[in-house]
């Protein structure tokens, strides 16, 4: 029997708490501020106005103008300067022999003499 006043008072304690909450209406009037007392209209009204005016003016005005003047003076000179160089090396041998019998018998050639010819010496 315990257990059944057990489950009939939590069957009576949970429809309590799960059940319709309960509700007041208001009654009388009262002043919104005062303790417990809260106003509950609300009145709003908006009122906006916007007006935007954009005015954008763009001129944009471009003028290149370009003026080239080219003078070109090219003056070129060449000058070669070239050095040349010569050597000559000259040797030159005379070998003379004579004997005092050759010039005797040339000088006696010349005086009349004698004539003997060279290829008999």
């Amino acid at each position: 029997m315990k257990i059944t006043k057990n489950l009939l008072g939590a069957f009576i304690l949970s429809a309590l708490f799960f059940g319709n909450p309960a509700q007041a209406d208001q009654t009388g009037d009262c002043t919104a501020g005062d303790q417990y007392c809260e106003q509950n209209s609300l009145a709003t009204t908006n009122t906006t106005t916007t007006t935007n005016t954009n005015t954008n003016t763009n001129t944009n005005t471009n003028t290149n103008t370009n003026t080239n003047t080219n003078t070109n003076t090219n003056t070129n000179t060449t000058t070669t300067t070239g050095t040349q160089t010569n050597t000559n090396n000259n040797t030159n041998t005379n070998t003379n022999t004579s004997t005092v019998t050759e010039a005797v018998i040339e000088l006696a050639e010349l005086l009349g003499v004698c004539r003997l010819s060279r290829l008999e010496m």
